[in-house]
């Protein structure tokens, strides 16, 4: 990561001058990030899809004909995706 090769390349002069709980701190923060923030992040991602295929399951289980309509969105939101990442 760019924070550790910083700290690595780092004169002694920096050393000197900057107190080592200021360093550890800005490290611990940054790993502070990847344990909270990101697994927050997936949940709020892998939930949704979970609840959708749930839903789409059940309304499949109850009528067949959803898995139509299902698949002519897919379709139609595969279309609409690459037309706007294309321009």
């Amino acid at each position: 990561s760019g924070f550790t090769n910083a700290v690595f390349k780092a004169p002694m002069l920096f050393f000197d001058s900057t107190p080592v709980g200021r360093i550890l701190t800005r490290a611990s923060s940054d790993v502070n990030v990847l344990d909270f923030d990101i697994p927050f992040a997936f949940i709020f991602v892998v939930a949704p899809a979970v609840e959708l295929i749930a839903a789409l399951f059940v309304m499949t289980y109850v009528t067949w004909q959803v898995i139509i309509i299902a698949l002519l969105a897919l379709a139609a939101t595969k279309v609409v995706q690459d037309y706007y990442l294309a321009s």
